[in-house]
């Protein structure tokens, strides 16, 4: 799939690391890499702070007493929390207006992202660059990067370079001692900062909530593999929560959380990359650098290959592929 930079453009301004290129996204892939360790990814303080919010999201469960219930807004609700507490160093209440707001505006973005209209955009975006469902992302993506500039401002003024708290925390602590150094012409500023959250904050809500969603949804399905699930882990685990270590010990259950992710294939089209050199792939030939169209006429304006070459070739992988093969 053929992408113009113009449609990246409007989710992260090309600052952060899901959109970005160049050594801007090189620093703050590596940053966000080193760091995000530091404060528990893979590690057994992240599993403390989901196994912590799981309690949260059983009350709520608990509160319906049986009767039927959408599970989308709570499930979305406990897997932001678990970003926030490593992005910002604190969960949110499940009634916080703002975190609400937060919430829904990143899982109608990825709403937006998929429709017709937009998809049209990304192909044709000199046509398209209208559409209602462009400009309302684009007012999404404004409001969502003013609340979070308002969040990083509060940590800011609270901010201990010797206690990080979470994330962000870590950026401006790296960004004061740049600046205490006076090294120029840093890419730690406060418009990667923001990108670089509001990245880590859209990819991870939407994907995980909508993945356990669907554990749900198969578990109901298909009965007896759930039986066989509970049966697993009833023997292994027992009444205690489920442990990163107990991986081993329940193959059937990871088996059956992998067929999960292959199945309801949430994320179809990968994150964007650009060829390091020229490749032919499946008898395609996709070039490294951008090249000229020697003609002007419109309707090679509208020629899609000719038309994006023009920024560079953005190639997008195709995972349904791999996953439905």
């Amino acid at each position: 799939m053929i992408f113009h930079k113009k449609c990246l453009h409007d989710f992260t301004l090309g600052k952060g690391i899901m959109f970005a290129n160049g050594e801007s996204w090189k620093e703050m892939r590596r940053f966000a890499l080193s760091n995000l360790r530091d404060f528990g990814m893979g590690k057994k303080a992240a599993e403390d702070k989901i196994i912590e919010e799981i309690q949260y999201l059983i009350e709520v469960f608990e509160r319906h007493e049986g009767q039927p219930f959408s599970t989308a807004q709570s499930m979305n609700y406990a897997v932001s929390n678990i970003i926030c507490s490593i992005v910002y160093g604190s969960r949110f209440e499940y009634s916080d207006k703002e975190f609400k707001l937060m919430v829904d505006r990143a899982n109608e973005n990825f709403r937006l992202a998929g429709s017709p209209s937009v998809q049209l955009f990304k192909m044709y975006p000199l046509i398209f660059q209208w559409v209602s469902n462009r400009m309302r992302l684009k007012r999404n993506v404004a409001e969502n990067r003013k609340q979070i500039k308002q969040l990083i401002g509060n940590l800011q003024e609270t901010l201990n370079v010797q206690m990080c708290r979470g994330f962000v925390d870590s950026f401006l602590a790296h960004k004061q001692k740049l600046e205490d150094l006076k090294i120029p012409d840093s890419n730690y500023n406060i418009e990667n900062l923001v990108s670089t959250a509001s990245n880590l904050f859209g990819a991870g809500t939407d994907t995980t909530s909508n993945t356990l969603r669907w554990v749900l949804l198969l578990m109901a399905k298909y009965p007896q593999i759930q039986d066989q699930v509970q049966e697993e882990l009833s023997r292994v685990v027992g009444s205690r929560q489920v442990r990163v270590e107990d991986r081993r010990n329940l193959p059937y259950t990871d088996a059956v959380i992998h067929e999960t992710q292959r199945l309801a294939n949430v994320v179809p089209l990968a994150i964007p990359h650009k060829t390091s050199r020229d490749v032919t792939f499946q008898g395609f030939f996709i070039k490294e650098v951008s090249r000229q169209i020697k003609s002007t006429t419109w309707s090679q304006m509208l020629h899609v290959a000719d038309f994006f070459c023009l920024q560079g070739t953005t190639v997008f992988p195709l995972l349904t592929s791999v996953h439905h093969d």
